[in-house]
């Protein structure tokens, strides 16, 4: 902690003595008072150890009861205002009612004296016929009708808010909150989501998608170029559905001209758009999709961002620049490039795409240099963090990039167009790993035909579901969760009594056994937040008693006590687990695999693609390891 120093001034009692400096604080202390600043840092330490003590208390006591988070007591205050405003408008609106009401009672009560009149009449003089009675009875109808409904009093709704609609919004974090293990082995064999039915106009095909974003449903936003429309694409979804341009190739607000980017700005619900050809950058509201708003004029709009700040980055292919708008304002800010077309560390060639980390560092695929170029905020030149070899397809080199994606570690993964492939470039090193792709130009699963957009699943929560297997977490849909049960029921009809869920994420699956009749269901995840969420949600629903959410590995966990077994994998998990069922499983064990199989003969299967279902009952799970 200190070094003797010679004579100098104690800090604390102002005398020349031999003294100490305190490598924390570089002040000198006399031998006297070091002791005192060491205690003085240990009693500032304790207080510390109080405080971390205190905020974990809290933290506890909201995992048992997260009914009384500060944030809901925010939605009960909402609550009571609301309900307050909601009672003094029906009181207003109630009084003058009342007003109104006696007023038409007491006009209807007139012209029911006329005709007690005209009947007094005709009793008393019996001179009445048939047409009379009618006209009586026709009269006293339309009395009756009009009292309960006056044509001249009406309560109309109005569609505006008069209180302040509240909504739940949670930040989905992009990958650069999270930081993917750069040697991990990804999935090689990619499905399709979107098109895949070859070039046209049609729902279900893309003409040269660009430019891509994902929301936190998982619904998909596409920039297709070719057809001169932005298609929103549904997860699971077989066709999508235009919701920006789409009305042929021009200039007018409800057209576009080869759009290139979309991003979503989540605070006015609305996408960003960049209309190339029309030079301008466009904001489309995604709850009335049919005109679209010009927000940037005159700019050569490639590649968008926007940071926390809600500033819009806008790579600007003709001028060589990156420029920082706020939404509004027409001039923008140069923050990359802008020097010229040219391969100096301050200029960029046709700048393609571009990403915004957390420190507000500024990431470009410098298209015509083949290089991937790093801003740090407020930089007047920056530095290459992928590619700048030149073009061509060694581990050290870039081809005419474009979509890229930065981690918190500052890891980038690139869109190498030219090479077919996805680059991952780790910070500082002098290679990349061919991550995805790279197997040649083509259309099978593990091949990219020119990759462009790269863009993050922006759920909740993106993490490795399975420890030893690289395993977003996605969701199940609704088709695959119907697959499941309508399985099983064709299967067997006999009851079954333990569902267990491998890597169960939000409890989706577990929630569906419930409601579909099983006694007890268990998930298993290794992701403690989604193990709390699950949990979270079956405390809400009451269904804590019978759905259980452990935080477990499923490699060490033993499935001998279930009789149903449902799983999301991976195809390099499913033989390690094949033999892991084989020696746990009991004779009533019923295996379902979903969107990849077992390498060995199924029982039965239904669905089709990502839908994809099978079972397997524990005989042949057996008897095919045996052959084997």
């Amino acid at each position: 902690m200190a070094t003797i120093t010679g004579k100098n001034y104690c800090v604390k009692c102002k005398k020349p003595k031999t003294t100490v400096k305190c490598s924390g604080c570089s002040q000198d202390f006399c031998f006297d008072h070091i002791s005192e600043h060491r205690n003085e840092l240990s009693e500032q330490l304790g207080r510390t150890e109080d405080q971390y003590n205190e905020l974990r208390i809290e933290i506890d006591e909201k995992k048992i009861e997260p009914q009384k988070h500060e944030l809901m007591k925010k939605i009960d205050e909402w609550e009571r205002e609301s309900i307050e405003k909601i009672r003094q408008v029906a009181n207003e609106v109630r009084h003058k009612l009342l007003s109104c009401i006696i007023t038409f009672v007491d006009n209807i009560d007139l012209k029911l004296k006329e005709l007690s009149k005209q009947l007094i009449h005709y009793r008393k003089e019996n001179d009445f016929a048939d047409p009379d009675i009618q006209f009586l009875n026709e009269q006293l109808k339309r009395l009756k009708d009009i009292l309960n409904n006056p044509p001249n009093i009406k309560i109309e709704y109005d569609s505006t808010y008069f209180i302040d609609k509240i909504r739940l919004t949670t930040k989905a974090s992009l990958l650069c909150s999270e930081n993917l293990n750069v040697n991990v082995n990804w999935v090689q064999n990619g499905i399709t989501v979107a098109g895949g039915n070859g070039y046209g106009s049609g729902m279900n095909q893309i003409y040269n998608s660009w430019g891509l974003c994902v929301d936190d449903d998982q619904t998909i936003y596409i920039a297709d170029y070719w057809n001169h429309r932005m298609v929103e694409w549904k997860f699971g979804a077989t066709t999508g559905r235009v919701v920006a341009g789409g009305n042929g190739e021009g200039n007018r607000s409800d057209q576009l001209s080869y759009p290139t980017d979309v991003i979503i700005d989540k605070k006015i619900d609305s996408l960003i758009v960049c209309d190339y050809v029309n030079k301008r950058v466009v904001r489309w509201p995604r709850q009335n999709d049919t005109y679209g708003e010009t927000v940037v004029s005159n700019i050569g709009c490639w590649g968008l961002a926007m940071d926390d700040d809600g500033f819009i980055y806008v790579a600007d292919y003709d001028k060589h620049a990156v420029r920082r708008y706020r939404i509004g304002e027409n001039q923008g800010t140069i923050v990359a490039g802008g020097n010229g077309q040219g391969n100096r560390l301050d200029q960029l060639n046709c700048p393609r795409y571009v990403f915004i980390d957390r420190d507000h560092s500024i990431y470009v695929s410098d298209y015509g240099n083949h290089r991937v170029m790093k801003w740090m905020k407020g930089a007047k030149q920056g530095i290459v963090v992928a590619g700048g070899q030149g073009q061509g397809n060694s581990l050290t080199q870039l081809s005419c990039p474009f979509g890229i994606v930065v981690d918190r570690l500052g890891t980038v993964y690139v869109a190498d167009y030219g090479n077919h492939r996805i680059m991952c470039w780790s910070q500082g090193a002098t290679q990349a790993n061919a991550v995805l792709g790279g197997n040649g130009r083509g259309s099978q699963s593990n091949q990219f035909y020119g990759p462009i957009g790269l863009t993050v699943l922006s759920v909740p929560f993106l993490t490795p579901a399975l420890r030893r297997h690289a395993l977003p977490y996605v969701p199940a849909t609704r088709e695959q969760l119907d697959n499941i049960f309508n399985l099983l029921k064709q299967y067997s009809t006999k009851q079954r009594q333990h569902l267990i869920d491998l890597g169960s994420g939000d409890g989706r699956i577990v929630f569906e056994a419930i409601q579909q009749g099983f006694p007890r269901a268990t998930g298993i995840e290794i992701n403690r937040v989604l193990v709390y969420y699950a949990r979270l949600k079956a405390y809400l629903s009451n269904q804590g008693k019978i759905c259980q959410f452990k935080r477990a590995n499923l490699w060490k966990h033993d499935l001998s006590k279930y009789d149903t077994i449902v799983l999301f994998g991976v195809d390099t998990m499913m033989e390690p687990l094949l033999k892991k069922l084989s020696k746990e499983i009991t004779n009533e064990s019923i295996v379902i695999t979903c969107r990849y199989q077992f390498p060995i003969k199924f029982d039965r299967t239904l669905g089709e693609g990502i839908d994809a279902v099978w079972l397997y009952n524990s005989q042949t799970i057996r008897s095919q390891m045996l052959k084997n």
